[in-house]
This record gives C-alpha cells, structure tokens and sequence, in this order.
C-alpha cells in the first residue's frame, strides 16, 4: 500500500499508511508575538505500538529522544542547554482515543528567526500497511513545511 498525504500548511496534515514520518518547520518567523510555538502529531496508540520519536533542531544540530509509547501527562522540559536559548517540553496524553504528542518550544532571547527543525516519529516494527498520523499546528508563528513519510 502507498502512503498518502493530505492537508497543507495552515490546516496540517493526515498521513496515510506510513510507518515513518518526518515533520518539517519552521519555528520563530518574524513578527511571532510571544515567541512560542506548539504542535501536535497524533496517532492510535494501539496501532502506533512501541514508536521513536526525536526533535532535531538543525542549526547548530542537537537532538533528544522523546518517549512517545506511554502516557506523560506532566510535561518532559529539557534543559535550556539542550537546545541554546529555547525550552523545549512536550506531553503524552490518549484522553481524545489518539495518543497525542504536544510539543512547545518557546525562545527565552530575541535571537534566530527562521528556525528549521524537524520531528522523526518512527514504528519500531512496522508493517507493509503503516498507520495514519495527523499533524496539525495548536499555537504560535510556526510553519509545518512538509512531511516526509515511508512505508
């Protein structure tokens, strides 16, 4: 079966039949307010099983594993010397019937607009009919540029 993909920018994105993804953004355009930025990639955790999960930021390169295959309802927070300058936290709650990972990022200086940062979430034993996983952005001057995705 092929993977599929459906959505844009502004409404995010339905992934069909993939066992990897790979969402890319885009975190602290001009003009973002507040500067933090939140986004979410749900799956059914039933069909997710034990899944991967690591945010990389690009430049400088630095990235963290995040458990994703269990409920986390108090945030993780890393250090602000994981990624220079920015909090970066993230949850894991199946109260919707998805397991919903939501990540927020948020800059503590005026610096590095245009961030470009990705999330692999990955099936540690897939199979040829992958699972869909929805991304969608919940908050913030943040763009999901693309989703790369295999079976």
């Amino acid at each position: 079966m092929a993977a599929t993909i459906t959505g844009d920018k502004d409404t995010g994105f339905t992934i069909t039949g993939a066992n990897t993804i790979v969402v890319r953004m885009t975190l602290f355009t001009p003009n973002m307010g507040d500067r933090t930025c939140a986004y979410s990639v749900e799956f059914d955790p039933a069909e997710g099983g034990n899944m991967g999960s690591t945010l990389t930021r690009d430049v400088p390169e630095k990235s963290v594993t995040m458990v994703v295959s269990s409920v986390l309802l108090t945030p993780k927070t890393y250090p602000l010397s994981t990624f220079s300058y920015r909090r970066v936290s993230y949850m894991v709650d199946d109260a919707s019937g998805q397991r919903a990972v939501e990540t927020t990022v948020k800059a503590t200086n005026t610096s590095g607009t245009n961030q470009q940062w990705h999330h692999e979430f990955a099936r540690v034993v897939g199979d040829a009919t992958g699972i869909t996983f929805i991304v969608k952005k919940v908050s913030g001057n943040i763009s999901i540029d693309s989703v790369d995705i295999s079976v």
